[in-house]
Order: structure tokens, then C-alpha cells, then sequence
């Protein structure tokens, strides 16, 4: 029948497309990271990286989509792989082994996919589960190890809240309507904003560490388990903390 060969033809192009929209946003990603790297997480340069690669990236995500099951599970598998090496400004989450693998594989698409190679790379990223930032934090942060927590100041606590933002924003694309990103969207994301405002202002030490509790405890119902953190006290205000009931007033989470 004629309209095999040009089903046939169509599939093929759609591979090719789905390689070089691959290889194109890659390159994306990796100026976003660089960015983040150089010490500037927040500003005009990195919010136009992301956007330059948003438009890729849902043009791949509808090329993929389209791909036979096999091969449309490695081409979203690469991308997950990819956003967590690449998209975060706290930096690699262990992804990048898999992430080269599976786009080297995605890069044989059109030439023909080693589909034994494709399957455990498939299921490694599945299995892969984020291991604790082994990355130091940019330039402009205090971060330490210290017995196994992570010594931040202010603006160190504050970036990783805003990662979590940023990353549950990316991940908001691929499963808007599952329970927990509508829990996130009615509680989560309202106590963010609630705290980067009060973030906004130098607090002591007593104060930030009150946040840091709050953080691992309200992230722990949407994202992974936070590495413990301590505060640095040469970075922190000394002084009289804010009044215990504006303090909780002003973090305080929308009632459940």
C-alpha cells in the first residue's frame, strides 16, 4: 500500500528531527548551567538562557511524542536525565552518566537504536535515585561541609528555596495535575513566596535556622529529603530577632 512507504519516510524524519532538537537543546542546557556556575544563579542572563531553551524543549517533548513507545520512553528519559544535570542552580543531581548515555544513544536514532543499550539506559535513569549536591554552591554563597551538613548563609539558604521553586516549575509541565503538584500550587509554592519576602531582609541566625527547619519539612512533601544545613554565624545579623509571632506570621504556610 502506498501509504506504508510514506508512513515509513515520516517516522524516519521524525528521528532526525528528534536527534538534532536533542543536540540542540543540550547545548541549551549546558549555557544555562554555566551561567549558574559563574556565580550569577539569579538575573537577566540566566532567566534569558531558560527561555531560549523553553521553546526547544517543547518542541522535542512533541517531536518525542510522536516516536514509537521505545524510543519515545529514551527521548523523555534523556530529558529528565538532562534538566537534572543541566536546568538547577544547586547543581548536578548525579544525572550526567546517564544523561551523556542516553543522548549518545538518542544521537543514533536515525541510523538505527541499539534497543538492548536503549532499555537499561532507560531503566537506569527510572532507577536513578538524586543523590545529595556534590557540587560547591556559586561563588557569591558561604557553603561547607561540616560534619556532614551543609554551612550556608543567608543568601545560600535562600538560593536553594529558590531552586526548589525552579524545579518544581520545570517539573509542573510534565505532571500538572497529579495531587501533589496541586498541593504544591495551594501550599507550597505560597509559603516560598512567603519566605524569599522575608528572606528579603538581613535575619539572625536564630531566625534563619528556624527557616531551614521549615524548609526540610515543607519540601518533604513534594521534593526529596534536604541535606542537612547549618547556618553561618559570621554571616547572620547579631542583634534582637523579629517578635516570635511576626516571625511565624510572616513564613507561615497557608492552613491545610
Amino acid at each position: 500500500m502506498m501509504w506504508m512507504p510514506r508512513a515509513k519516510a515520516r517516522r524516519q524524519a521524525l528521528r532526525y528531527e528528534v536527534a538534532a532538537t536533542a543536540a540542540t537543546l543540550r547545548e541549551q542546557l549546558i549555557l544555562v548551567r554555566t551561567i549558574t556556575e559563574s556565580g550569577e544563579p539569579h538575573g537577566p542572563r540566566v532567566d534569558a538562557a531558560r527561555m531560549r531553551a523553553k521553546p526547544t524543549r517543547d518542541h522535542f517533548r512533541y517531536a518525542a511524542m510522536r516516536l514509537p513507545h521505545l524510543e519515545r520512553q529514551l527521548a523523555l528519559r534523556w530529558e529528565h536525565a538532562a534538566a537534572m544535570t543541566f536546568w538547577y542552580n544547586s547543581g548536578d543531581r548525579s544525572f550526567a552518566p546517564e544523561e551523556r548515555r542516553a543522548g549518545a544513544l538518542l544521537a543514533t536514532l536515525p541510523h538505527g537504536l541499539d534497543t538492548r543499550a536503549a532499555q537499561e539506559c532507560i531503566d537506569a535513569i527510572s532507577n536513578r535515585a538524586e543523590a545529595p549536591l556534590r557540587h560547591p554552591a556559586p561563588p557569591h554563597t558561604s557553603a561547607t561541609a561540616v560534619h556532614g551538613a551543609l554551612v550556608v548563609d543567608q543568601e545560600g539558604l535562600r538560593d536553594r528555596i529558590v531552586d526548589d521553586h525552579t524545579r518544581l516549575k520545570y517539573q509542573d509541565v510534565e505532571v500538572r495535575d497529579t495531587a501533589t503538584m496541586l498541593r504544591a500550587h495551594h501550599h507550597y509554592f505560597p509559603w516560598i513566596a512567603n519566605t524569599l519576602t522575608y528572606l528579603s531582609e538581613p535575619r539572625t541566625r536564630a531566625e534563619l535556622e528556624h527557616i531551614a527547619r521549615q524548609w526540610r519539612s515543607e519540601r518533604a512533601n513534594y521534593l526529596d529529603t534536604a541535606p542537612p544545613i547549618t547556618i553561618d554565624a559570621l554571616h547572620a545579623i547579631v542583634g534582637v530577632s523579629t517578635p516570635r509571632h511576626q516571625r511565624r506570621q510572616a513564613i507561615r504556610a497557608p492552613s491545610r
